[in-house]
């Protein structure tokens, strides 16, 4: 019965090793390390992949959709596609990996990401306020790697946010005991919105009403009567799903989401006296 035991103990360790090398494969907060940026109060790459040497250098940037390559933001507006771009190179190391997020002043994830580039992708899944890569990216014939990723920016005012993120260069062993870690990089963005707005805001939220959200196959909106709005329902990639100009005598308002696949879409309600933007999630 020994010999078993001793097979029984070596396929638990062998199961452990592969759970713990695909969590890091797939990325710290998939992973189930949550936030290793190294914002406040959160943990570092550095923690652990700290052993190999030389320096890790990375940048990174982030401009509004459609802005020319190499301007940088300072602020955001509200509803707004950002790419953000991450490099990174080392002297000897050719694999790398990265996570990032945007907090407001108390921590706060702000945003969800909408597109993760070619070795991306999002946690949670249902709403992903990380960014981080599922896989070891490869650096150029020049040594850096880079990546894209589009954010979209709260629909609401939130003060001034800031985009962390760090990058790691790995030695491609499987072990973090030999990887650099780079420095934590930070970028603050100020909020363009008028803070003067916020009465004019509560207002619009206590008029404008809408249930359920998260919604299944209908979402019923309630709108001042007899008031011509038009309403747009666009996915976070700008692409219109639904759109109607309605007069409703009775402040109701009811659209069909029945064929609309799971996920988060932006809900738009424009009129002579309200201007509203508002993040839906549709769940079946």
């Amino acid at each position: 019965m020994i010999p078993y035991k001793r097979s029984i103990s070596g396929i638990l360790v062998a199961a452990f090793v592969i759970i713990t090398l695909s969590a890091y494969h797939g990325g710290p907060a998939h992973g189930g390390l949550g936030n290793q940026t190294g914002s406040p109060n959160a943990g570092n790459c550095g923690n652990c992949h700290n052993g190999g040497s030389d320096t890790t250098i990375s940048n990174i940037s982030i401009r509004a959709k459609g802005q020319s390559i190499g301007d940088t933001a300072t602020y955001y507006t509200s509803a707004q596609t950002y790419i953000i771009t991450i490099r990174g190179r080392h002297s000897s190391y050719t694999t790398f990996g990265y996570q990032m997020l945007l907090l407001d002043s108390n921590n706060k994830p702000k945003g969800v990401f909408t597109s993760f580039g070619n070795y991306g992708y999002g946690f949670p899944q249902n709403n992903p306020h990380i960014a981080e890569s599922y896989t070891r990216i490869m650096a150029d014939t020049t040594g850096w790697f880079e990546d894209n990723i589009e954010w979209l920016s709260p629909v609401s005012s939130s003060g001034r946010l800031t985009l962390y993120a760090i990058v790691n260069a790995v030695d491609n062993n499987g072990q973090p005991s030999n990887d650099k870690a780079g420095t934590p990089m930070s970028i603050a963005l100020q909020d363009s919105i008028p803070q003067g707005t916020g009465i004019q805001k509560k207002n619009i939220n206590q008029i404008i009403r809408i249930n359920p959200n998260p919604a299944d196959d209908i979402i019923h909106i309630s709108v001042p009567e007899n008031d011509n709005i038009r309403i747009q329902l666009y996915n976070l990639h700008g692409n219109t799903l639904y759109a109607e100009a309605s007069n409703p005598s009775s402040g109701i308002i009811n659209i069909n989401t029945s064929a609309i696949p799971n996920g988060l879409y932006l809900l738009s309600l424009q009129s002579a006296s309200i201007s509203s933007t508002k993040l839906i999630t549709i769940q079946h």
